[in-house]
């Protein structure tokens, strides 16, 4: 579905998804499991086998269909996995 939407789109849009980490790990599973349609770049194979901690941010950037015609698979670049960066920031004070 995801997918469907990037071709459908005539310019860049950023969409949220938020979801379960039992989700993401099937679509990262998916993703690995149908190598001639799809390009992976910048995902490490390890981190198939952790599943995301709470809270955890895993941002993808899927191309056009049409702009891999030359190899016929669609182009998925992973700029996060997992990441917890954003929890580092959270200070958790009471107030007395």
């Amino acid at each position: 579905m995801l997918c469907k939407l990037a071709d459908a789109s005539t310019e860049s849009q950023n969409v949220l998804l938020v979801t379960h980490g039992a989700w993401i790990m099937c679509l990262q599973d998916y993703l690995f499991a149908n190598p001639e349609e799809y390009k992976i770049e910048n995902f490490d194979e390890r981190m198939l086998r952790i599943g995301p901690p709470n809270t955890s941010c895993t941002k993808l950037v899927i191309q056009k269909k049409n702009n891999n015609e030359s190899e016929g698979r669609r182009l998925l670049q992973f700029s996060q996995v997992h990441s917890t960066a954003h929890l580092h920031d959270i200070s958790f004070e009471s107030e007395d």
